[in-house]
């Protein structure tokens, strides 16, 4: 009976063993998954016309509820003061926009979006955040999520939506205003002005953009000094 009792003891110790240690790697392969994919960012389709798939949240955020970092147009990397004497090409040499009018980053080395995502990541072009404005809808909330965060909710065609938080922008080393947002377009100004460079400006009125009429009413996007830092939003195809 001793022998019957210490085997089935015995006998059970063996199979929770066999079970506690077959879950822990069953955990650990899952969690392995789970970093693989938290290294793929989520992106939404709004059902664009272009085909264009915005990613959910900012670069530099890992949540759509999260504002995320402010670089400077063609630069990488957070810093403290944003300014005129900070920007790595406030000549306009290094990207030749002395030259070029119509510079672009787009899928350069100096792209946020590509260079700190990955190849399948770039910066919007104006055309794209045309496009956004003109086919979705914005709709300003002041908790999104019950989050306590301010901003737009984009919703496309097909019904699905982004949020872009209203995170405002830096100049020099202050951060400005917290009723609008700035997301950076990886092309040059509209005009001739090199210093300044597209960007997607909303508000609590919604998207700002507005027709030129002598230029055969095109919707013109904002625009503005490069070494500012503002936000960024990665798309895809």
């Amino acid at each position: 009976m001793k022998n019957f009792l210490r085997n089935r003891i015995h006998h059970t110790l063996l199979c929770l063993c066999m079970f506690i240690c077959g879950a822990s790697i069953e955990c650990v392969a899952q969690n392995n998954k789970d970093k693989k994919n938290s290294a793929e960012h989520a992106f939404v389709d709004l059902g664009l016309p272009s085909g264009t798939l915005w990613a959910e949240y900012n670069v530099g955020a890992t949540c759509d509820t999260e504002i995320g970092s402010y670089f400077a147009w063609g630069e990488i990397k957070e810093k403290s003061v944003y300014s005129y004497g900070t920007y790595f090409d406030a000549d306009g040499k290094v990207l030749n926009t002395t030259k070029k009018k119509k510079a672009s980053l787009i899928g350069t080395k100096y792209d946020t979006a590509k260079q700190l995502w990955g190849k399948k990541w770039v910066m919007p072009t104006r055309e794209q955040a045309v496009e956004l404005y003109t086919k979705c809808n914005w709709e300003w909330t002041e908790n999104y999520k019950n989050a306590g965060v301010a901003g737009c909710i984009v919703t496309g065609p097909n019904g699905n939506s982004i949020f872009f938080p209203a995170g405002g922008l830096m100049m020099d080393n202050q951060h400005r205003h917290t009723t609008f947002g700035n997301i950076w377009i990886g092309e040059l100004n509209n005009f001739n002005n090199i210093d300044w460079a597209c960007f997607i400006d909303f508000s609590t009125k919604g998207p700002l953009i507005q027709p030129v009429p002598f230029r055969g009413s095109i919707l013109v996007v904002s625009q503005d000094y490069r070494w500012w830092g503002r936000n960024v939003r990665a798309v895809r195809k």
